[in-house]
């Protein structure tokens, strides 16, 4: 036992340097994962983009979509009448479905920083608070003053390493949160329209058969 804390004591502590090092690398992964994180971000919402634009193509062909669903619905067979009925309903369903994921990936999600839970830092990285808009500002541009003075945003900006380190741990998470809705969204949008279009692709062939 003797020898053991001997031995604890003899071993060297962690000097500045080592510690100034280590807080570096761990600043500089967090700006990268930072970096990846709003890349893929940006990659998820052109994805969605395109998605949508898929999902518009209805509007142009509404009045032919609705006279080849109300042929199937008027066809004599009381069976297949019922069947094209639950096959049109999903049609209809799987569509809006796609299209209220596709908006909800692409909508913005306001201070994602009350998402992290436990002790947090100021948030002087993304600075949620220092602007508050009202409804009317969506139409016009108004004086908005800071909800802080210029010199308190500068006392709040960090200045030691382990204080940056923590306003980048805290973006990361918020970024990661804001990624993996939007991934979540995005995965169920085109399931969604993959339905969509398997049972638009159902339809239309049995509209061929029987017209």
């Amino acid at each position: 036992m003797t020898q053991t804390t001997t031995e604890q004591q003899m071993e060297p502590a962690s000097s500045p340097a080592e510690n100034s090092t280590a807080l570096d690398n761990s600043i500089m992964f967090l700006s990268t994962s930072i970096a990846d994180v709003q890349g893929t971000i940006r990659h998820l919402d052109a994805k969605v983009n395109y998605l949508m634009v898929v999902l518009a193509t209805p509007f142009l062909k509404l009045e032919a979509i609705y006279q080849k669903c109300l042929f199937l619905l008027n066809l004599s067979n009381s069976w297949l009448v019922w069947t094209y009925a639950v096959l049109i309903s999903g049609f209809a369903l799987s569509w809006a479905l796609a299209s209220w994921t596709s908006l909800q990936a692409l909508a913005a999600i306001d201070n994602p920083e009350k998402r992290v839970s436990g002790d947090r830092p100021g948030g002087i990285f993304y600075a949620a608070t220092l602007f508050k808009l009202r409804f009317i500002d969506a139409f016009f541009n108004r004086r908005v003053e800071s909800e802080y003075e210029s010199r308190a945003h500068l006392k709040a900006i960090p200045e030691t390493q382990a204080e940056i380190q923590s306003e980048l741990a805290l973006e990361h998470m918020k970024l990661v949160f804001i990624r993996c809705i939007k991934l979540h969204r995005v995965r169920y949008a085109y399931w969604f329209c993959r339905a969509w279009i398997a049972l638009g692709g159902v339809l239309w062939l049995s509209w061929l058969h029987f017209k």
